[in-house]
């Protein structure tokens, strides 16, 4: 058996404008926050790759010199997730009317106007049908119909690719400037490798919102990853919605924008414990964080064949991993969907 609760039903709503206005505004404020706190670790990378490093390393040997490389590379993700933590608490987030909770995501939050913590329908939307929009087909009905063709970009797949774009290409300059190569001796590496972090984190912060997402899509369009006619845009704000978004609440991901009619919901549906999968969901991206953050320390490890390091970092792993599980437990999602056959 399924465990289903109930979703309560509130009368006070926020208009969809309003919270969309205030949600921008919070996430701008949010974004700078950490931007400056990017400015100052990257600053002090560099100061200290430049003026302490070298002469600090110099009286350890070069097994400790090579421990000491770990904190350098795991202090800025560590430090940046205290100030996402920081931001989620203090920032001026809207707060949903029935469990008081902030909400921080705009998606899908404006498409399906219910709160993203208890489900509760808190956004009211008196706007009408925008006609001209037509869902992309699922891999599985591009396959049937022979088409070739799915949607799986999106205005919100753009922004992030921005950082994938700028990531390889910056390091690639960062070696070659610094002139990082295999005949290094290794305190220079050291020091070079620590200013390069330096770098990188500032630039992170600044070059990916440079590139601008209209002139992206249009890259994308010339190169026919997606298709230049105009059914997957929005009508009202011209985006490119998210096509499962749109499917699931048939509203524009990025404005709320009515797209598609779709059976009406009822504002208190039996559902799975929300709670549950959410804590699911949520121990999924801890997982793949920890997993990048632990391979690096493991080569490191590896090539110092330091032992009891690779076993601390295995449990650490497995812990992870038999949580994952422990939650899927918790969270009771089924294999199949008992309305359709996926």
């Amino acid at each position: 058996m399924l465990t289903v609760i109930k979703i309560p039903h509130i009368t006070q709503k926020f208009s969809w404008q309003e919270f969309r206005d205030w949600l921008h505004q919070a996430s701008a404020s949010a974004r700078m926050r950490t931007n400056i706190l990017a400015w100052l670790i990257g600053l002090a990378y560099l100061l200290v790759g430049a003026f302490f490093w070298r002469e600090w390393m110099a009286q350890y040997d070069l097994k400790t010199q090579a421990l000491w490389m770990l904190p350098v590379f795991a202090a800025w993700p560590v430090l940046l997730g205290f100030a996402a933590l920081f931001n989620r608490i203090v920032g001026n987030w809207p707060l949903c009317p029935a469990c008081g909770k902030k909400i921080h995501t705009l998606l899908p939050t404006l498409a399906s106007k219910r709160c993203p913590h208890c489900h509760a329908l808190i956004l009211e939307d008196m706007r009408e049908l925008s006609p001209g929009y037509l869902l992309p087909l699922t891999m599985e009905e591009s396959l049937e119909k022979k088409s070739g063709y799915t949607l799986s970009v999106n205005t919100e797949f753009l922004r992030e690719v921005r950082i994938i774009l700028i990531a390889p290409l910056l390091m690639i300059a960062l070696f070659l400037a610094f002139g990082l190569n295999r005949d290094m001796e290794l305190e220079p590496m050291m020091t070079a490798i620590v200013q390069t972090i330096g770098v990188a984190i500032i630039g992170m912060a600044v070059l990916p919102s440079l590139i601008s997402i209209p002139w992206m899509t249009r890259v994308c369009r010339s190169l026919r990853i997606i298709p230049k006619e105009q059914f997957i845009y929005c009508p009202e704000c011209g985006c490119i919605p998210s096509a499962s978004i749109a499917r699931r609440t048939g509203c524009c991901s990025e404005c709320g924008a009515k797209l598609l009619e779709l059976a009406n919901e009822p504002d208190t549906p039996d559902m799975l414990d929300w709670h549950a999968v959410k804590r699911y969901e949520t121990g999924r991206s801890r997982s793949a964080i920890v997993a990048a953050v632990l391979y690096p320390m493991f080569l490191l490890g590896s090539l110092l064949k330091c032992w009891r390091l690779l076993w601390a970092l295995g449990a650490i792993y497995a812990i992870t991993i038999w949580q994952d599980f422990r939650l899927k437990k918790l969270a009771r999602v089924p294999k199949k969907c008992p309305h359709s056959d996926n």
